[in-house]
């Protein structure tokens, strides 16, 4: 069943909000037996989560990081003495993990991967669809990999970096856009395994 927001929930969840003692849903769900999963959707940051930035201005004492939401994320220059650009500049993409967040949602982060992901693509889907392309305990990404040996980072803020083989590459975003188009189907993973062996 898909609902709207303001329907009706049985119960309170991530997705819902409470008046007068009923829940209501906040997004476009699909709800299957009482769990719900987002179809659309911005990305709402929260803490601990990887997401891959775009630098989009360089300070002093760190970066402005654009985190695909409606809030920019700080990154810090530990290392006294060292010109920011010599590390990251204007337009580079960095894996990044959040590690504090104010009320005002002021968002500071720390590097996770000291390279640069500018070697490779960088996909933007909907981020209400990275938990579907991860897949329960990662299987639907382990999946993708293991067939196409290329490396594959999803950032929870709905940007994706592949790097590998160009004609894997672009396998890998067909399948991806299938994974993304089919969301909220059953039998997902095993449909786009027998796709994989195919290719």
């Amino acid at each position: 069943m898909i609902l709207i927001p303001g329907d009706n929930l049985k119960k309170k969840d991530i997705n819902s909000y409470e008046r007068e003692n009923n829940y209501y849903s906040k997004y476009i769900l699909l709800v299957n037996e009482d769990k719900t999963t987002r179809l659309f959707g911005y990305y709402m940051p929260e803490v601990n989560d990887i997401v891959i930035g775009k630098v989009i201005d360089v300070l002093s004492n760190g970066w402005l990081i654009d985190i695909n939401s409606p809030y920019v994320g700080k990154l810090s220059l530990k290392d006294t003495g060292v010109d920011p650009n010599d590390l990251y500049t204007y337009g580079d993409y960095i894996l990044c993990q959040i590690i504090r967040m104010t009320k005002n949602k002021l968002i500071d982060l720390e590097i996770k991967k000291k390279e640069k992901l500018n070697d490779g693509l960088i996909l933007k889907v909907d981020p209400a669809r990275i938990p579907r392309l991860i897949g329960k305990n990662s299987s639907m990404l382990n999946l993708i990999k293991e067939y196409l040996k290329i490396d594959i980072i999803i950032g929870k803020n709905g940007r994706i970096y592949l790097n590998g083989n160009v004609n894997d590459i672009l396998k890998a975003v067909d399948i991806i856009r299938f994974v993304i188009n089919n969301s909220y189907k059953r039998g997902l993973t095993e449909k786009v395994k027998e796709i994989l062996e195919n290719k």
